[in-house]
């Protein structure tokens, strides 16, 4: 857990960072629950953590299905993210689960927060994920490879923490999130990290163009165009401005052609404000979007992140064993206590995961070269393996 340089060790400093987290959530009432929805809770950290799953009537249980986690902002929690973002009806169509976890509070407010490296939170919010991810996967059928993470505020910008300090997901979305200094000079992804990112020009609690805390939006960006290798001219589109009475429009960027195709979409919200593109809350009975600045009514963020995610792992990184049994790959020393040094095919790059008996994956990385060697000794001794697009072969770890 890491500590943001840029707060300084005083109460003063302490007040002026969380006015800053405060501004940079969202609240507002309570709402009802899809009966669909499943309330779990477990221990970690010597808390009590609670989590909602919304499970969709196509759930097969014999058929591993994505996984998306939707993280709420500040003061806000599981239950207003989930009305807020309606994500449930595109699990509805596209048979996936969502997770709706709460986050804990802070040590000034006592507000819901997420701990993005925030100086004097001891919550281990990384290894709570983690482990909460592990457990749904006793629970139900997931793909471990295709684990997403998205958020509004400060859950957005935990989503960002996490691409940098964990391998948990796939791809990651943002809406009106952010990467604080010391995260963005720090961060070292384990592997090229797709990334949809939604900031609108007129959101008054995040600086467009950075502050004492946290990087410009722009800057943000090319940080994941570099680390994917994306082509740093965008393609520009504008979406249809459906409706004129919202006081804003959108400006579609698409950054692609990176490692295994990936890209980075940017929807720059003009007029937009800090809020879920077509984001809206019920009052009375009546859909309305939440008053905090303008809601961009032309743009689905909802959709816009699905579409992003379901295209990883990309068919290049997803390539199946029997289509390169020919170009199988090759591990030694094999069996192994410490490390193992992986010789792929051609000379090109690869996603892996070192998995357990049960398809498990227990470790996820990435390959940028022939020959690569990996630590293995931190796993108990017996058999695992190791899958690749090229291929998957069996590794004994020994004593």
């Amino acid at each position: 857990m890491e500590n943001i340089k840029e707060v300084p060790k005083t109460t003063k400093g302490l007040v002026v960072y969380f006015l800053w987290i405060i501004l940079f959530g969202m609240s507002f009432s309570s709402f009802s629950v899809a009966q669909s929805t499943v309330s779990f809770t477990m221990s970690h950290g010597g808390m009590t953590r609670k989590y909602n799953l919304y499970i969709p009537a196509s759930y097969n249980p014999t058929v591993a299905v994505p996984l998306v986690l939707n993280l709420h902002g500040y003061t806000s929690n599981k239950e207003q993210q989930q009305e807020y973002t309606k994500f449930d009806k595109v699990a509805d169509t596209a048979n996936i689960i969502v997770c709706y976890p709460d986050a804990t509070p802070d040590p000034i407010a006592q507000q819901l927060c997420w701990n993005f490296g925030i100086y004097g939170f001891a919550t281990n919010d990384v290894d709570f994920l983690e482990k909460m991810v592990d457990k749904i996967a006793q629970d139900y059928s997931i793909d471990l490879a295709r684990v997403y993470g998205c958020g509004i505020s400060a859950g957005a910008t935990m989503c960002y923490y996490m691409a940098c300090h964990s391998d948990l997901f796939t791809a990651i979305g943002s809406v009106a999130g952010a990467m604080s200094h010391n995260l963005y000079n720090s961060c070292v992804p384990t592997y090229p990290m797709p990334v949809i990112d939604f900031r609108g020009t007129d959101d008054t609690v995040g600086s467009w163009d950075g502050d004492i805390n946290t990087q410009g939006i722009e800057d943000i960006i090319q940080f994941w165009v570099n680390k994917n290798q994306c082509t740093t001219t965008p393609v520009v589109t504008f979406p249809p401005d459906i409706n004129t009475l919202d006081g804003a429009y959108a400006e579609h960027m698409l950054y692609d052609e990176g490692i295994n195709n990936h890209t980075v979409e940017f929807f720059k919200i003009h007029g937009g404000g800090h809020t879920w593109p077509k984001g809206t809350v019920n009052v009375m009975g009546v859909e309305v979007p939440y008053p905090n600045g303008n809601t961009c009514m032309d743009v689905d963020a909802t959709a816009e992140i699905w579409r992003f995610f379901s295209q990883y792992p990309t068919s290049s990184e997803t390539a199946s064993v029997e289509a390169n049994e020919i170009n199988a790959i090759s591990i030694y020393p094999n069996p192994t206590s410490s490390s193992v040094q992986i010789v792929l095919p051609k000379q090109e790059k690869s996603s892996y995961a070192i998995l357990d008996l049960n398809g498990k994956a227990l470790v996820k990385g990435y390959l940028n070269e022939i020959y690569n060697v990996i630590d293995v000794s931190f796993l108990p001794s017996g058999c695992y393996f190791i899958k690749t697009v090229y291929g998957t072969e069996k590794l004994m770890i020994q004593p």
